[in-house]
């Protein structure tokens, strides 16, 4: 009868061990809850971090957020890329790692990226000014500058001789492996206007363009302001606006659609 007594005892104690175990693992949660607060190319995304507390909480936001990670507690991003948004947190406590993921639905209209003043030189200034123009950069380069790196992101030059020539970095005189295509609309018809340019805010009216199929474009110094379409190596439209022409450069708008059209 003692024996069994004992036994029983004994796998009381185990049990109530375990179960103090389970209890201990349980506490450690992960979890944050996300409000969207108005539309891309400006929506709000909000969190609120509901996590037990933790050495170090970073967070990883999908394509389309202003930044890419955090530490911060409770952070707040602004998402300018519709449709599913994906958000993951990282609690580290010491050595150990938890993670959970989260994903949201943005509506709305995707944003565009905005090159502004850009300056292109004319005959006898390009070394200083440069033709050579990448979206990835945001930079305008000079011929003494384009390494085999920098040439693979150009994705268009302007020639400013007698007049001004625009036209696709696989038609540069020494093309490489990597050099991009880029095809443009001569908007003879000033369709899309320079009203239309200022007013872009998002990709809406640029990703229904079509009909880009000139490798160069050919501008007269004496027709600026103006605006040139183009569609990149990856199908995104864009415009350039030749804002004005000065005795050593051309001053230059862009602005690209940041995300291809679904």
């Amino acid at each position: 009868m003692m024996k069994k007594l004992t036994f029983l005892t004994l796998m009381a104690v185990t049990a109530l061990f375990f179960a103090s175990c389970e209890e201990d693992e349980d506490t450690s949660k992960v979890d944050f809850n996300v409000v969207v607060t108005g539309e891309s190319p400006n929506a709000i995304v909000q969190i609120t971090n509901t996590s037990d507390s933790a050495d170090v909480f970073t967070w990883g936001f999908s394509e389309g957020a202003n930044i890419t990670t955090t530490t911060e507690t409770n952070p707040q991003v602004i998402v300018d890329k519709t449709g599913d948004f994906k958000i993951t947190l990282i609690a580290t406590t010491g050595e150990k790692e938890e993670k959970k993921s989260k994903t949201v639905k943005i509506t709305g209209k995707n944003g565009i990226s905005f090159f502004e003043n850009l300056e292109f030189g004319r005959s006898g200034y390009t070394n200083t000014y440069g033709e050579y123009f990448s979206c990835s950069s945001g930079l305008v380069y000079t011929e003494n500058e384009l390494t085999n790196s920098i040439k693979s992101i150009i994705d268009f030059v302007i020639y400013a001789r007698g007049g001004i020539v625009i036209y696709g970095p696989d038609e540069c005189d020494d093309p490489i492996v990597g050099y991009r295509t880029t095809d443009f609309n001569n908007n003879i018809d000033n369709s899309f206007t320079i009203e239309d340019f200022n007013n872009l805010q998002d990709d809406e009216n640029l990703k229904n363009l079509s009909n880009a199929d000139n490798y160069y474009v050919v501008v007269y110094f004496e027709e600026p302001p103006r605006v040139i379409l183009m569609k990149d190596y990856e199908g995104k439209w864009g415009a350039i606006k030749l804002k004005e022409v000065q005795t050593e450069k051309i001053i230059v708008d862009v602005k690209m659609q940041k995300y291809l059209s679904e």
